[in-house]
């Protein structure tokens, strides 16, 4: 009868399914340990680069300890994606005032070496503005959009940060986004460029936020061309 063949099916269904759930799970599971292994080393990583004195280290090695430390804000930066993520109820919603100019001075300080790697100009047009949010995520909205501008960027190209008319634009000439992936890319686990690494979390994440936040989102995007978030 038709409704025993619709009890057979849903019965197939979970039983494909089950395997399926299960290597999901496990994913789930292997991410948010390995997320909480990562802290301890990182911090250890942190806290020797931050007592090391250049004055007291030859030039050249104390350049490839930039690029380490480089690296490391890198990493760091996956840690926070991946906690705020993977451990949400950790992090309450906790609103303060904030100086969105000076926030923005600070997070496009930490990104400068990085952009300096690439040779990019990164250039700040900010009006004073004080708003009350959650500074936490506020913060790694601005982070994922910085990193991105610089990560798909080409080389010797630049990203302009404007802060007016209470709105902030983080605007880059890079290699911008194709218009079949405009619809998917605030998707999780979702990369417009492959060989570019990364987990597919940022623009994720970054949506989520704002909208937690209760801020507008909008991007523009033409390839080869830049982006403009």
């Amino acid at each position: 009868s038709l409704p025993c063949l619709f009890v057979f099916a849903f019965v197939l269904g979970r039983l494909f399914l089950e395997p399926i759930k299960q290597s999901y799970e496990r994913l789930d599971n292997f991410i948010k340990d390995s997320t909480h292994e990562i802290n301890t080393p990182l911090s250890t990583i942190l806290m020797s680069l931050e007592t090391l004195e250049p004055d007291q280290i030859p030039p050249k090695q104390w350049k490839k300890i930039a690029r380490i430390q480089l690296a490391t804000k890198s990493i760091v930066l996956i840690y926070n994606d991946l906690k705020l993520v993977n451990f949400p109820s950790a992090f309450p919603l906790l609103n303060t005032s904030i100086d969105l100019k000076h926030l923005i001075e600070e997070r496009a300080e930490y990104f400068a070496p990085l952009a300096s790697l690439k040779n990019i100009t990164l250039t700040l047009k900010l009006a004073p503005l004080t708003t009350t949010t959650d500074q936490k995520r506020l913060s790694t909205i601005l982070d994922n959009l910085l990193s991105n501008a610089i990560k798909y960027n080409n080389p010797n190209g630049w990203v302009k940060i404007t802060l007016q008319d209470n709105t902030l634009t983080v605007e880059d000439n890079g290699i911008g986004i194709e218009p079949s992936k405009m619809q998917s890319i605030f998707e999780r686990f979702v990369r417009d460029d492959e060989s570019s690494g990364g987990f597919g979390i940022g623009l994720h994440l970054v949506k989520s936020l704002c909208e937690q936040l209760k801020i507008s989102l909008r991007v523009d995007s033409k390839r080869d061309e830049g982006s403009v978030f």
